[in-house]
């Protein structure tokens, strides 16, 4: 059964380069547009979540870093900041990514 998990992307640019960080998991990643940032850092904190389940780990990490995982994601939201008018445009700097994982097993009790 899916579960959820809510977490924050954030966006920094720094000179010419974007850098992004899962707030949660400390994951981070760089790059020279923000999106390429963004898609970046999605699949980087998509692996992330996948070693912790495969090694058996995400339940304790969870714990560990506060990280609840939910049974409905919930709706979607999107702060956007309005950047300096050197960079000419409203960009998002923080941006929500809700990722699906199992539910634990204690959440399956009476789930058929």
């Amino acid at each position: 059964m899916p579960g959820y998990v809510h977490l924050t992307l954030r966006f920094n640019a720094e000179g010419t380069d974007w850098v992004g960080l899962c707030v949660e998991l400390g994951t981070s990643t760089f790059a020279q547009t923000l999106a390429a940032c963004r898609n970046e850092l999605e699949e980087l904190v998509t692996d992330h979540l996948e070693v912790l389940e495969e090694i058996g780990e995400r339940d304790r990490f969870f714990a560990e870093w506060g990280i609840d995982v939910h049974a409905d994601p919930g709706p979607p939201v999107e702060l956007t900041i309005r950047c300096p008018d050197d960079l000419q445009e409203s960009r998002p700097l923080f941006q929500p990514f809700v990722c699906p994982v199992s539910l634990p097993e204690q959440q399956h009790a009476g789930v058929v």
